[in-house]
């Protein structure tokens, strides 16, 4: 009718591929590529992995490995992993966030993988120079620690002043 001038306005409804909940990685992914409207491929792309792979994560068939945590922490724009606010779970959210494997996180460290593996379920804790060590990786703060010296602290344990590797040697 033209004596009647109504106009509707509404926010446009979301595409039904958009996830109601969010429970998943794959779920922030496939939020994420919606939100600023990228196709699956662009995002592949992006990441660095094949259109199929980044289906599997959105569908929840499959979890991103490893090695690809970091751009897909890059994409999002923010760290998805959650984790108990323990050492435990902060070494385990530092390693997973940057696509390291405790292999080679130990290696780093100067330790075995089997104590890092031993810190990061909790069993066992980082005690002398490798809870400073920890505490600079971490970026965090131990009540009595002194952190004046972890730089020093950290090339010893990198190079020949390694404390279990030089055991014995110049005694």
């Amino acid at each position: 009718m033209p004596f009647c001038k109504v106009k509707l306005e509404a926010a446009r409804p979301k595409p039904r591929a958009y996830p109601k909940e969010i429970n998943t990685l794959g779920d922030r992914i496939r939020k994420r590529r919606l939100d600023i409207g990228l196709t699956q491929k662009q995002v592949a792309t992006i990441i660095g992995v094949h259109i199929g792979t980044l289906q599997n994560w959105e569908g929840a068939t499959r979890h991103p490995a490893l090695i690809f945590m970091p751009a897909v922490i890059r994409f999002l724009g923010s760290n998805p992993l959650v984790g108990p606010d323990t050492l435990a779970g902060k070494l385990v959210r530092y390693r997973v966030s940057r696509g390291v494997t405790q292999k080679a996180l130990a290696k780093s460290l100067g330790i075995d993988p089997s104590t890092l593996a031993r810190w990061e379920r909790g069993d066992r804790a980082p005690t002398g120079l490798y809870r400073k060590i920890v505490a600079n990786l971490l970026g965090e703060e131990f009540p009595n620690l002194d952190t004046t010296n972890i730089d020093t602290l950290m090339l010893k344990v990198q190079g020949n002043d390694h404390p279990r590797r030089n055991r014995g040697k110049g005694r």
